[in-house]
């Protein structure tokens, strides 16, 4: 049981991206399981909207749909009988193609920031000095996607650079996903664009078709979508709510922290982000998991120092009008 529960909602909805391996995975759930009883996102709806009533549960969820969930987090599921949510842009499956913070990363280890930084100056007419102190995915997260997609384009012409990796499910494994009954699909916009970056007809295509387009390929209808990063207030807000609303969205999740209840709008329903190298401690694993929705401001006053966090970065840059 966890140790909060008897003052305070526990309900824990936990967040993966990419998976390290089976056996770190496996060693994960086992240890979650400890303080928390799994639970599917049907029953969070219920809890939302029907009678169902709990505390201590945890429902495992996934962002994007990188193939490392299905080939080490699908099988452990499977063998655990253990639901989860995957939240995936449906363009990015069928066109077979990466999303642009992947490819962004790509570039980002071939040739580092200070090039990254100089062209998105080049293309986007700004001072280098003005940009050069914040993080490069602080800068991107503040564009626009055409500006994002403008910016990488541009990078890999000039440095005679393919990305031929493909990093994400393809169709055949989402449709073989779709048919288990432990996975529910569901939405997370057309191409990963930050929100609130984007026009009001922008961020309504980038949501509307997402939820149509997996409709059409699932044959299902679509009740869940998560905000890409999902910071609330930076990366979303109520216009992106609103348009949930009119694609008869019931559930949205969120990337801050904390635990959900009766309290949370059901449009901002908090995750705990769990990554890991495979290599850590169990106890450690344990402790975090405990703490989960304080942990970054723990391991902050840990370190003794104010840390410039991205959200930090972000707000000035919005601030400043540089894009």
């Amino acid at each position: 049981m966890h140790p909060l529960s008897f003052v305070m909602s526990t309900n824990l909805v936990l967040l993966f991206h990419e998976m390290p391996s089976k056996d770190w995975f496996r060693a994960a759930l086992q240890t979650i399981k400890r303080v928390y009883r799994f639970i599917s996102i049907e029953e969070i709806e219920e809890y939302y909207f029907g009678n169902k009533r709990f505390n201590n549960c945890c429902h495992i969820c996934f962002d994007d749909g990188d193939r490392s969930f299905y080939e080490n987090a699908f099988p452990v599921l499977k063998e655990t009988g253990i639901p989860a949510t995957l939240f995936l842009s449906p363009k990015i499956v069928e066109n077979v193609s990466n999303y642009w913070f992947q490819e962004l990363n790509y570039l980002r280890e071939k040739l580092g920031d200070i090039i990254l930084k100089e062209s998105i100056c080049e293309v986007l007419n700004c001072d280098y000095l003005q940009i050069k102190k914040y993080g490069v995915f602080s800068l991107f997260n503040c564009m626009k996607l055409e500006d994002i997609l403008k910016v990488i384009k541009a990078i890999e012409e000039k440095h005679s650079i393919r990305i031929d990796r493909k990093y994400n499910i393809t169709k055949d494994q989402l449709a073989e996903l779709n048919k288990s009954d432990l996975i529910t699909i569901a939405a997370h916009t057309m191409n990963h664009p930050i929100l609130s970056n984007e026009t009001d007809s922008d961020a309504r295509v980038e949501i509307s078709d997402s939820v149509e387009k997996l409709f059409q390929m699932l044959n299902e209808d679509v009740k869940y979508f998560a905000y890409p990063n999902g910071i609330t207030g930076l990366d979303y807000g109520t216009r992106e709510q609103m348009i949930l609303g009119e694609n008869r969205i019931r559930l949205a999740f969120t990337a801050d922290r904390g635990f959900f209840s009766k309290k949370i709008n059901p449009f901002c329903i908090p995750r705990g982000s769990l990554s890991g190298t495979g290599k850590e401690n169990n106890v450690l694993i344990l402790i975090r998991i405990i703490l989960l929705p304080f942990w970054g401001a723990i391991r902050d006053k840990v370190r003794f120092r104010r840390v410039i966090t991205e959200k930090d970065e972000r707000r000035e840059i919005k601030r400043l009008s540089i894009f």
